[in-house]
Formats: C-alpha cells, sequence, structure tokens
C-alpha cells in the first residue's frame, strides 16, 4: 500500500505540475494570442485609415482641381473690368484733388486780388503807409503761395493723370508693386 501510495502521490504531484503547466502554457498562449490579435487589429485599423485617407485625398484632390479652375476662370473673366475700374477710380481720385486743391489756389488769388482793390481804394488820408505796405507784401505771399500749390497740385496729381492716360499698364505694374510691398502708390 505503500507503493500505490507513492505512486498515488508522485502521479498527483506530476499531475498537478502538468495541470499547472498547461495552465501556465494556455496563459503564455492566451497572452500571445492577444498581442497577435491587438497587432493585427492595429494593423486593420491603419489600413482602413490609410485606405480612408486615400480616398479622401482624392476626393480633396478633385475638389481643389475644381474649385481652382473656377477661381481662374473668374479670375481671367473679371480681370479686365477690375483694371479698369482701379484705372478709372484713380483718375477721378487725381481730378478731384487737383479740382480742391485748384479751388483753394483761385480763392488764395481772389484774397490777394481783392486785398490789391482794398489798397487801390483807400484814400492816403485815412489809411496809413505801413498798412498799405503791409497788404501789398501779404497780397504777393498769398500770390506765390497759391503758384506754389498750383504748381504742386499739377505736378503731384497732374503727372498721376498723364501716367494713367499715357501708360496704364506701367501704372498698373507701379500700383501691385507698391501694394505687396505695403507702401502707398506712387504718383
Amino acid at each position: 500500500m505503500k507503493k500505490y501510495t507513492l505512486i498515488t502521490l508522485l502521479a498527483l504531484f506530476f499531475g498537478w505540475t502538468t495541470v499547472t503547466n498547461a495552465e501556465t502554457n494556455a496563459l503564455a498562449e492566451a497572452k500571445e494570442n492577444a498581442k497577435t490579435m491587438v497587432a493585427t487589429n492595429i494593423n486593420q485599423v491603419l489600413i482602413e485609415i490609410l485606405t480612408g485617407a486615400k480616398a479622401a485625398s482624392g476626393e480633396v484632390y478633385s475638389a481643389s482641381k475644381i474649385t481652382i479652375g473656377q477661381t481662374y476662370d473668374f479670375v481671367k473673366k473679371e480681370t479686365p473690368q477690375v483694371i479698369a475700374e482701379i484705372l478709372r477710380w484713380k483718375l477721378v481720385e487725381c481730378c478731384v484733388r487737383t479740382g480742391v486743391w485748384g479751388s483753394f489756389t483761385f480763392i488764395l488769388l481772389g484774397f490777394s486780388m481783392k486785398l490789391s482793390s482794398w489798397r487801390k481804394k483807400a484814400t492816403p488820408s485815412n489809411s496809413h503807409s505801413d498798412s498799405r505796405e503791409m497788404a501789398s507784401a501779404f497780397k504777393w505771399i498769398l500770390r506765390c503761395v497759391a503758384l506754389l500749390l498750383l504748381i504742386l497740385n499739377l505736378g503731384y496729381n497732374g503727372m498721376t493723370v498723364s501716367k494713367i492716360v499715357s501708360a496704364p499698364r506701367v501704372y498698373i505694374i507701379e500700383y501691385v508693386i507698391d501694394t505687396i510691398q505695403g507702401q502707398s502708390p506712387r504718383r
């Protein structure tokens, strides 16, 4: 009986070891299977993402190509009209400036002529000679300022008008360059 007990004990021990090893092996296999399954799932997800991105990028490319084509057609169609309107606007702007500064110049000239007529109307008995000389000097100062304003006005705005009329492409090129560089357009 001792013999059977020993054999039974040995069988139980080896059986238990085998079951434990089997469980350990099963656990190890389960871990490996889980790792493989996770890696496979991650690979599948990445493949699906990349496939979706590839398909979507094709759609984005197609939409971009269509939009760029439409934009090009719009710009090609509208650019001549926009350039003509910019030139017309700049021409009107310079003419208005010339008119405003010209009006101011003529007001100064008119005031200086009025001073001259007031000086002539004044008789020596009721006015001092110093005030007559002062009025005469003021008259000439006003005339010089008016002439200077007229020259600057015609030089500044007149050159822009002549450039727009005689060389509109040059004006547009200079205007675009100045705008891109952040400067005010030259005259």
